[in-house]
């Protein structure tokens, strides 16, 4: 492994020096203190034998007994059995043990009778009763149990044997063959209990079963006579135990085996343990070595050991192992830290050549949480799209991928077919070499979700290709999502083709990015050119840049639906590039905390809107905004679905107008909790209810006369021309003409009923600046009237610590819009205006406006 200076990405602080280095040091020190496997020694750098050695910490059984396992699948070319030394001295150790309590634990009879897991006989409990059959050899066996050919055996068991039984105990050798494999012939005991114990020597008749096999026989040679028919035998205990074979021992493959060590065990030091405690382990070595010339087929150390852990990767811990080396030149499916990751491992080496290259690199570093050493990156298949899902996943101290990473002989992560999670939550990198991810678009990849989310000390990421063109077919969802460093979005990167996942959190506080130019070049409508045609969430997508005190242009917003968090967090904006003359959100049916914690925001565009029908669409919307001194919606005709209005302006020190904002659709006094909360400096609220010359407000009240069917609350439209009937079929339209000689435009508004054109009444002539108020337009006598929607307030304002609208400097024209906008009430409800100088203004008769409608004013001074 090399730097190379000239793909130098400058993505950790100082540049790449003229040696392999960077300045703070990105490479692992093998530590002192753990013992050599000897690989460079035996293997050199390149060399691919058929080996795996490794190094596995082994923890007081006073504290973490539960960790001190290796366990594996292994197959071989040729079915040959795997000889593993544990290093350990390899003491003697339980290869199969059952009790009963639930089942019959995989036993069934032999060849004849039957078996059953009965809760007592005989006067024990949790016994394997087998039944003879009509004729036949007796006896029971496990498939599963296994006894390899190279390993002795002790076997040992409990039994209660019916008085037709006679003879001994034997180890059935093969079906054609009757002698006992095993070394001693205990003879049969009827009518009690009794506990047995059988020898398995390591070298045995070839083609002897590997399998547990357990009979009665009539002699060590002889096949037992079964003569009756429903005799039993109560079997209780059974236990294999390997014995102590010194170069350690052979395992079956393709199946599932695993050791487990004991610390009080390792009591020396020798060249595959030691003793003295590192960082609270012994270690030993433990190494496999394949018999004649077989070769690995296939390699998988995602398997349990003694017990089952949690289920999910994220939680999970796999074997305890420090430091691996996996070699093989023939094997190409390999699974090293899967589902049940090498948590605690530090260097994964993985050798295989271009002739045997990964089929499935996905999850192969997966979850290997201390991992830091990669000293030969493995070669991918290549010749078809791969999979890198979770490829290095929770990598969490992993610092760099080596250079070899981009090499397009390896062709690592050359040709996806997703991204996911690929570097989820590798905190510590710092570098990927240019070119890693190619030169051009990744054509068969559908998903980058979570790719590189909590990569929070990267600065830089080369090429990433994501495909353009038409389709809705790749999710880009929480890509960048928590990269803090960050500095500038990869070049190749596209959201045109997003799925139905959208953008949600794409570029969730990546709060030191400076160059968008690779996706939002300022001047290209980035979002509106989405395949996607609505409903495209933006929740936190920009929330948390924290460096940025312009928003930049990345297109207007009118296929969004959803805006919650959107650019919460943004601590230093102050206001969004000028090409927003207005933001729209008139598809958007969520605000809730939208502008959250934006504490230098000075000013926003006009924000259009329709209907924020959401539960809590403006729940704490512009919380903590502390200098924002104005906010205007237009085209409000719907409020949050539960009525919620809370902390709506929450410490908005500096707010003096609020405009747009309907405040009717509250459904009880909770509603408005500190919705004005330490907002001192309000000077006006203009609902948007009220009249007002020039001004399209969004409901109006209409009265046609004769027609009470066509009378009621009318809506602007959704491209703010004209209005429609709630729940009928009236229709107001404006159509414009020329009404002088310099060419100005006039309008003439029209109703009709739109079910069957009948009545339809129009303005009595084309009148100058009333494309917006059909109310103050000139209509015929005794056709149609206006009125204002209430869109105020419904439920009290009041509270202390500034709460309601106590200390605001509201003069006596706005006070009165206030007041004409409160909804007529029949309970309890107080206008909290207190602390204002310019209540002093108010009449009797202003007041009588708001307490004529229900309310009491408290407007002490």
């Amino acid at each position: 492994m090399s730097f190379l200076p000239n793909i130098s990405p400058g993505n950790v602080r100082q540049r790449l020096p003229s040696s392999f280095v960077y300045d703070n040091d990105l490479r692992w020190e093998r530590p002192t203190e753990w013992l050599d496997l000897g690989i460079i020694s035996a293997y050199g750098t390149d060399t691919v034998p058929e080996k795996v050695k490794g190094l596995a910490a082994v923890y007081p059984n006073d504290e973490a007994p539960a960790h001190n396992y290796v366990a594996f699948h292994f197959d071989t070319t040729d079915d040959s059995t795997i000889l593993v030394d544990w290093g350990d001295g390899n003491p003697a150790e339980t290869t199969h043990e059952s009790n009963f309590r639930s089942d019959v634990d995989g036993y069934t009879g032999d060849s004849h009778g039957s078996v059953s897991r009965v809760a007592s006989h005989n006067g024990q409990n949790d016994v394997l009763l087998y039944q003879s059959g009509s004729s036949g050899r007796d006896g029971i066996k496990n498939v599963n149990a296994h006894i390899t050919p190279g390993n002795a055996y002790t076997l040992t068991f409990d039994y209660y044997a019916d008085a037709s039984f006679s003879g001994v105990w034997g180890v059935q050798y093969s079906y054609a063959n009757v002698i006992s494999i095993a070394s001693n012939f205990p003879t049969i005991v009827t009518g009690a209990w009794t506990s047995v114990s059988l020898t398995i020597p390591a070298t045995r008749p070839a083609g002897a079963y590997t399998t547990l096999r357990i009979r009665p026989q009539a002699d060590a040679n002889s096949v037992y006579a079964n003569t009756a028919t429903g005799d039993q035998i109560g079997f209780r205990n059974i236990k294999v135990v390997a014995n102590n074979s010194g170069s350690g021992y052979y395992y079956k493959e393709n199946v599932d085996n695993h050791h487990v060590y004991d610390y009080d065990a390792i009591t020396s030091n020798t060249t595959t343990a030691k003793t003295t405690p590192f960082r609270g382990y012994r270690q030993a070595i433990f190494e496999v070595t394949l018999t004649g010339s077989a070769k690995f087929s296939q390699i998988n150390f995602d398997v349990d050991g003694p017990f089952t852990t949690h289920t999910n990767y994220l939680y999970r811990r796999g074997s305890s192992i420090l430091d691996i080396f996996v070699s093989t030149s023939e094997a190409t499916n390999i699974a090293i830290s899967d589902n049940r990751p090498l948590t605690i491992c530090e260097q994964i080496e993985l050798r295989n050549t271009s002739s045997n290259r990964l089929t499935g690199p996905a999850n192969i570093y997966n979850g290997a949480k201390c991992l830091q050493s990669i000293p030969f990156v493995p070669w991918v298949y290549n010749a078809g799209a791969r999979s890198y899902l979770y490829a290095f996943a929770y990598c969490q101290s992993l610092k760099f991928l080596p250079d070899d990473f981009a090499s397009d002989d390896k062709y690592w992560f050359k040709n996806a077919t997703t991204f996911k999670q690929a570097f989820d939550g590798c905190v510590s990198l710092q570098y990927i070499p240019e070119g890693a991810f190619g030169s051009s678009e990744q054509a068969s990849c559908v998903e980058f979700y979570l790719m590189f989310r909590d990569c929070r000390s990267l600065r830089y990421i080369p090429y990433l290709g994501v495909r353009t063109g038409s389709g809705t077919d790749t999710r880009l969802d929480y890509v960048f999502t928590n990269c803090y460093e960050l500095q500038k979005i990869p070049e190749g990167f596209s959201i045109q083709r997003a799925n139905s996942n959208d953008i949600d959190r794409l570029f969730y506080a990546c709060r030191s990015v400076t160059d968008w130019s690779s996706i939002f070049d300022g001047t290209t409508d980035v979002i509106g050119n989405m395949n996607l045609s609505s409903g495209i969430h933006i929740e936190q997508t920009f929330s948390s840049w924290t460096n940025i005190e312009e928003f930049p242009f990345v297109g207007q917003f009118t296929k969004c639906d959803n805006a919650e968090n959107a650019f919460s967090g943004c601590t230093k904006i102050k206001r969004f590039n000028s090409q927003y003359d207005h933001l729209d959100f008139s598809n958007i049916t969520m605000l809730e905390t939208c502008f959250n914690a934006c504490s230098n925001l000075e000013e926003l565009p006009e924000i259009k809107v329709r209907s924020l029908t959401a539960n809590n669409a403006l729940f704490s919307t512009f919380y903590a905004c502390r200098k924002l001194r104005k906010i205007k919606f237009t085209g409000m005709i719907a409020g949050p679905g539960n009525g919620e209005y809370y902390r709506l302006f929450y410490t908005n020190y500096s707010l003096t107008t609020i405009d747009g904002i309907d405040f009717s659709f509250a459904t009880e006094t909770s509603d408005y909790y500190q919705t004005f909360h330490l907002c001192k400096d309000i000077n006006a609220i203009r609902f948007p209810g009220t009249f007002r010359a020039g001004y399209a407000s969004p409901r109006i009240n209409v009265t046609v006369n004769g027609h009470a069917a066509l009378s009621g609350e009318y809506q602007i439209n959704a491209n703010g021309l004209g209005y429609s009937q709630v729940g009928g079929d009236g229709i107001l339209s404006a159509s414009s003409s020329t009404i002088n000689a310099d060419g100005d435009l006039g309008y003439q508004w029209t109703f009709i009923d739109g079910s069957d054109g009948s009545p339809s009444h129009s303005t009595t002539t084309y009148e100058a600046n009333m494309q917006n108020t059909p109310w103050a337009a000139t209509w015929p006598a005794n056709t149609l009237t206006f009125s204002e929607v209430m869109t105020g307030f419904k439920y009290t304002v009041s509270g202390n610590s500034g709460d309601g609208l106590r200390y605001s400097p509201i003069k006596r024209t706005q006070m009165l819009e206030i007041f004409n906008q409160l909804h007529t009430v029949s309970y309890s409800a107080t206008l909290d205006v207190r602390n204002n100088t310019y209540t002093a203004d108010l009449t009797a008769a202003d007041k009588a406006i708001a307490t004529d409608k229900g309310w009491t004013l408290s407007v002490s001074y």
